[in-house]
C-alpha cells in the first residue's frame, strides 16, 4: 500500500512507525536525560518516574537495561556530554520505545551568566489536569508557549493556572529566593514533578535552606530576591527578567551557591 509523505508516494512500510496511535494521538511519555563525560545523571530517579508514567497510560513496558543501552549509544556515537530522550510510546500491538542522544551543545557558561529572561504564557492550565503531572509526548500548549517566548526573544515562559498561580516554565520548573528562604509552586497548582526540582528542594534541606511549597502569585515572583529555573539540560539556571522587570544577577547568592552544590553532584 502507498501513502502521501513529505512530497512522496512511499510504501506505506516505510513509514509505519508514525502510523501507530502513539504518534497519532500523543500516547506515549519521554524522559530527557543528560550524559557528564558519560555518566549519566540521575538515571535511576528518570526511570522510576517513567515506569510510573507509563503505567498512568496504560501501557507495559518489558525489561530493558536503560543503562547499558545508554552507554552503548555513547560509545557508538563517540560522545561524552550528551543529550539523551527516552520515549515510550503505544503501538496497536505493543509498546514501543525509542532512545537517542545527541551531542550536549546548550547552556554555555555564557549562559548562566547572562541569566534567562522569562515571559508569562498566554495559556492557562487547570491544575487538576492529571496529564500535567506525566511527562507526556502530547506537549503542544508547552511547545506554543516556548515559541511564544522565542517570538518575544525571551528564553521561556512562565505557566499560570485558572487560578492565576504560578505554575512552571513550558520546559522548567520555577523557584524563587525571599529572605533566604526557597519557594517553588506544589504539586497540587498542576506541574510535572521535575527530577531537577526533586534534586535542589534536597539540596536546600540539606544546606538547612527552608524550602516552601504552595501557591504563589505573580506578586510574589515579582517581589523575590531571586528567581530560578531547574530542570535536567538547563540545570539551575537563573533569571536575570521576568515580564520586563530586571533582578541583580549579583545578588543572586543562594542560586549560585545551589548551582555550585548541584555541580559536585554532578561532577
Amino acid at each position: 500500500m502507498k501513502v502521501y509523505c513529505n512530497g512522496k508516494f512511499v510504501d506505506k512500510g516505510t513509514v509505519e512507525e508514525i502510523l501507530e496511535p502513539g504518534f497519532l494521538f500523543g500516547w506515549g511519555v519521554f524522559e530527557t536525560i543528560r550524559a557528564y563525560n558519560k555518566r549519566i545523571a540521575f538515571l535511576n530517579m528518570h526511570i522510576e518516574r517513567l515506569k510510573r508514567d507509563v503505567s498512568f497510560l496504560g501501557l507495559s513496558l518489558s525489561f530493558i537495561d536503560f543503562k547499558q543501552v545508554i552507554e552503548q549509544l555513547l560509545e557508538k556515537n563517540g560522545l561524552n556530554d550528551a543529550y539523551i530522550r527516552i520515549t515510550v510510546y503505544k503501538k496497536r500491538e505493543s509498546t514501543g520505545i525509542v532512545i537517542y542522544v545527541s551531542e550536549f551543545t546548550y547552556y554555555g557558561e555564557e549562559s548562566y551568566e547572562r541569566g534567562a529572561e522569562v515571559v508569562f504564557s498566554p495559556y492557562r492550565r487547570l491544575s487538576s489536569d492529571p496529564f500535567l503531572r506525566i511527562k507526556s509526548i502530547s506537549y503542544i500548549k508547552s511547545r506554543l508557549s516556548w515559541l511564544y517566548a522565542q517570538i518575544h526573544q525571551k528564553d521561556e515562559a512562565i505557566f499560570l493556572n485558572e487560578n492565576d498561580v504560578v505554575q512552571e516554565g513550558s520546559r522548567s520548573n520555577i523557584f524563587f529566593v525571599k529572605k533566604k528562604e526557597v519557594f517553588t509552586p506544589s504539586v497540587k497548582c498542576g506541574i510535572l514533578k521535575g527530577i531537577t526540582r526533586d534534586v535542589v528542594i534536597d539540596l536546600c534541606r540539606k544546606k538547612k535552606i527552608r524550602i516552601n511549597e504552595g501557591e504563589f502569585s505573580v506578586q510574589d515572583l515579582m517581589e523575590a530576591d531571586e528567581i530560578f529555573l531547574t530542570s535536567s539540560l538547563m540545570e539551575i539556571m537563573p533569571v536575570s527578567q521576568i515580564a520586563d522587570k530586571d533582578f541583580n544577577m549579583r545578588r543572586c547568592v543562594i542560586t549560585g551557591m545551589l548551582r555550585q552544590e548541584y555541580k559536585k553532584i554532578i561532577a
